[in-house]
């Protein structure tokens, strides 16, 4: 059994309580710390695509031979190669690849079948298409092309996964993979997983 000395002497050895918040995180003391009131907007940041030659060429090569194997086995050149960043260009697809979704037209017919159907959650989908990245270019423009995909999106999962169907803040989610991928591949990949 443990006395109270043995506690206190416990709690000197490891330091401060965890539960205090120490001082500094709760108000910033630097003077290059930004005392603005000004929101951050999600989606407004800066993010290189240079790649290098080299790299290009090496993932041309890789997705060549990718597109020609039994069964679209990946190269095992894939995983290190995605270790290094895949090209901004090449995003699309790499996904479309790694999905599959080339060796299954099925998902095709099912995602166009999807988007004739009448949603239950299409109000709630189109009030949160307006505030997701409403700062970033793809969506910004109201019934542009970016929110015009991201309701596609959006409504095809939500009828596909009838479980789940649409929960406030998985346009988010679609959109973070629509700005790297394709409505198409997206939509595919995603059915392509859920299925399987």
């Amino acid at each position: 059994m443990e006395s109270d000395t043995d506690r206190l002497s416990a709690k000197q050895r490891l330091g401060r309580s965890p539960s205090r918040m120490p001082t500094q995180l709760i108000q910033p003391t630097g003077d290059d710390e930004s005392d603005s009131d000004e929101p951050l907007l999600s989606g407004s940041g800066n993010v290189s695509k240079d790649c290098p030659e080299e790299l290009m060429k090496q993932w041309t090569e890789c997705i060549e031979q990718w597109k020609k194997s039994e069964g679209g086995e990946k190269p095992e050149i894939v995983s290190s190669l995605i270790l290094n960043g895949v090209p901004d260009v090449l995003r699309g697809e790499v996904w479309r690849l790694l999905a599959k979704v080339h060796l299954d037209p099925e998902l095709v017919n099912t995602y166009h079948l999807l988007l004739g159907k009448d949603c239950p959650s299409e109000q709630v989908i189109l009030r949160d298409i307006h505030r997701t990245f409403p700062a970033h270019e793809n969506f910004k423009e109201a019934g542009g092309e970016g929110q015009e995909s991201l309701y596609k999106i959006s409504k095809a999962y939500s009828l596909y996964d009838e479980e789940v169907s649409y929960c406030q803040g998985l346009s988010f989610l679609a959109a973070s993979l629509l700005l790297h991928v394709s409505i198409y591949c997206i939509n595919l990949y995603l059915l392509y997983f859920i299925m399987f």
